[in-house]
């Protein structure tokens, strides 16, 4: 076992701390309501990848230690522990599967990449926990707008987010991208008429979405996400705002060009 798997059965454990959640996944036992949310969206969704990782027994009662527990268990199941969605290696665990199936049914996929624009001044004007809750705002979005259960969806690192869509062709794909740019746009503005009822300051500016589509055309995975970042830093590079950006025959076209192209 390593040190890491230790930490957690170093931990005195008194079951008078714990509630156990009701759920079939039996002794899932966590102090941090979110590992139960993980439990539930593994039932949910049938997910086997997430199910199997999740362990038999989480004890969580030594507050000391409890953040780096956090981190070594989310890292264990394939989770970023800040907007419980998959992290990078679970989403490209899942695209591996996604991109097999595809090769052999022909059904359609389509990779997103996303960053956003000026989240930075987030952090350094208003502070890193409005960061955060920016980012976890991204991940309600994602949840809202992709919620098929086909859906893959991933914070992959910092403001970098991805998501893999099958059954859904180019048009209704970059008709998804601007729906969701829509909804993280309106959970901001939630955030800050919730910070000036507090009477904080507003979000010092709006974050943006850049995103790039990949289509799967027989690449493999890395190429496939590889194709869909290099459409986001196109995307970026147009300095407009929210543009969206396709990998197309070897080079990155805004997404309304393309379409009427079509």
């Amino acid at each position: 076992m390593s040190d890491q798997k230790a930490e957690f059965n170093q931990t005195a454990f008194n079951p008078a701390d714990y509630v156990q959640p009701e759920l079939p996944l039996k002794g899932v036992v966590s102090k941090d309501k979110r590992w139960y949310e993980l439990a539930r969206i593994a039932q949910e969704e049938h997910d086997d990848i997430l199910a199997n990782r999740l362990p038999r027994e989480i004890y969580v009662n030594n507050r000391a230690t409890h953040d780096r527990q956090q981190e070594i268990l989310a890292e264990q199941i394939g989770i970023d522990p800040l907007t419980l969605l998959p992290n990078r290696a679970s989403f490209d665990e899942r695209l591996t599967v996604l991109v097999s199936d595809a090769r052999r049914t022909k059904r359609a996929v389509n990779v997103l990449f996303m960053d956003m624009d000026r989240f930075k001044e987030i952090n350094d004007l208003a502070d890193h926990d409005t960061g955060d809750l920016i980012l976890q705002k991204m991940a309600q979005a994602m949840n809202d707008v992709f919620h098929r259960g086909s859906d893959l969806k991933s914070r992959r690192g910092g403001d970098e987010f991805t998501a893999g869509l099958v059954d859904t062709d180019l048009k209704n794909t970059v008709m998804l991208c601007r729906k969701l740019q829509a909804v993280f746009d309106n959970l901001q503005d939630q955030v800050s008429a919730q910070r000036v009822k507090d009477r904080q300051s507003p979000l010092p500016n709006k974050v943006t979405l850049s995103i790039g589509i990949a289509p799967f055309n027989g690449q493999d995975p890395a190429a496939l996400i590889t194709q869909a970042d290099g459409a986001m830093y196109s995307a970026k590079k147009s300095n407009t705002p929210g543009s969206i950006h396709i990998a197309h025959q070897g080079q990155f076209i805004d997404a309304e060009e393309l379409l009427k192209a079509a």
